[in-house]
């Protein structure tokens, strides 16, 4: 075999063997599978959407019953191979309930209420609240 054929060989080898390694790769989101919610401490459902976003206070008012995630976008933790923000907090919700969060005084509460305390907040964080309609109970 001529040099030119072995470096077309070695070249379509290296080739070959790249194509398998990012082939079968998994990108696979791990909050994609159904054991998720008991598994990791930090799961939002892909389902749930951002309602609100800041470094502020923050208030939002659920159009109907479901949960309500604050999390933390500058606090990462690892899941798997997967870099996924903190969730600070979560509830369920009633329709029509105006929940506030205030990162300041590091807490969440519902309209007229004293609410509840956050210890894992840093104030001056991004925050997001996400709202999942789909993930509430069956009645």
């Amino acid at each position: 075999m001529n040099r030119s054929m072995r470096l077309i060989c070695l070249v379509m080898l290296v080739l070959t063997g790249s194509l398998l390694v990012v082939g079968c790769s998994s990108e696979k989101d791990p909050f994609e599978d159904w054991y998720s919610p008991w598994k990791y401490d930090s799961f939002v459902p892909l389902t749930a959407k951002t309602v609100a976003s800041g470094t502020d206070t923050m208030t939002f008012t659920a159009p109907e019953q479901g949960v309500l995630y604050v999390v933390d976008m500058d606090q990462m933790v690892q899941v798997e191979q997967t870099q996924k923000p903190k969730v600070i907090g979560q509830a369920l919700i009633q329709s029509g309930a105006e929940i506030t969060f205030d990162p300041q005084q590091k807490r969440a509460y519902a309209k007229g209420k004293e609410g509840v305390k956050l210890s894992k907040v840093v104030p001056g964080h991004h925050f997001e609240l996400r709202f999942d309609p789909s993930n509430k109970p069956k009645t």
